[in-house]
């Protein structure tokens, strides 16, 4: 291992170390404050992790946080805080009802990371790897989180993201109204994206560094596309019922399916 690469390794550790530190969301100021590193080098390293998945970006607060990929280094990260206790029963229900991949997931940027995920039993199933990242265009729970945006947010992370993803998706006006149709909606389902696969997704009354969480019932099309609507009446109860028992807000059925 080259010399720079051994440094690149120390810094890692030590940027995780300042969040254990703190235990809260942090600025790229805070960081380089903390570390002393140069601001370019730094901005550099935090690109890389967040790229890779450790690390969450929100672009509006501009704060940083380690993802659940770290949690077994960062010991604070408490799987078992009210919030995670509800939510993880709450997907393991939804895993058992299905039989099928149930995943939460948030925006990093033009990206949807995943930070947590329960696989399907099947052979053929929706693989999910937490920490895994792939661009908002190319998937249901993407399409909701950009539907919760205003056009000139939408039109920004379309242009953004690669031409591959963008075609699938349509051009940009045909996009658009399918973001507001999805808008009306407390659900987004979609078919074929990505390949052969299909994801019902709804919000969550719940927040990860301040980003909106998305969770997402997936699987292979032809199982799921038969079972679209009961997916969707039951991941909206099941959503409501394990929030009330966290005393958070239920969800409100918009127009669409019930």
């Amino acid at each position: 291992m080259s010399g720079e690469s051994v440094k690149s390794a120390e810094r890692v550790i030590e940027v995780l170390k300042v969040f254990a530190k703190f235990q809260t969301p942090l600025s790229q100021k805070a960081l380089v404050d903390e570390t002393g590193y140069p601001q370019s080098s730094l901005v550099a390293l935090l690109k890389t992790m967040t790229s890779n998945g450790l690390l969450h970006y929100n672009s509006a607060s501009r704060l940083y946080y380690p993802t659940t990929v770290v949690k077994h280094l960062g010991s604070w990260i408490d799987d078992q805080s009210h919030e995670a206790a509800w939510i993880t029963s709450l997907m393991k229900a939804l895993n058992e009802f299905s039989g099928e991949t149930v995943a939460l997931a948030v925006q990093n940027d033009t990206i949807l990371m995943y930070i947590r995920a329960i696989e399907s039993d099947h052979l053929v199933r929706y693989h999910v790897r937490e920490g895994e990242q792939r661009p908002l265009l190319d998937s249901s729970m993407g399409w909701l989180l950009m539907s919760r945006m205003d056009p000139v947010q939408i039109e920004r992370i379309y242009r953004r993201s690669p031409l591959a993803h963008r075609q699938m998706a349509g051009d940009l006006d045909v996009f658009q109204k399918s973001m507001a149709e999805i808008r009306g909606q407390d659900y987004c389902y979609l078919a074929n994206v990505p390949p052969n696969a299909g994801t019902v997704s709804m919000m969550l009354p719940a927040t990860f560094n301040d980003s909106p969480i998305v969770i997402g019932v997936g699987g292979f099309i032809e199982r799921i596309a038969p079972r679209v609507d009961e997916l969707i009446n039951e991941i909206r109860n099941q959503v409501n019922l394990h929030a009330r028992s966290a005393n958070l807000p239920s969800l409100r059925s918009r127009a669409g399916r019930t």
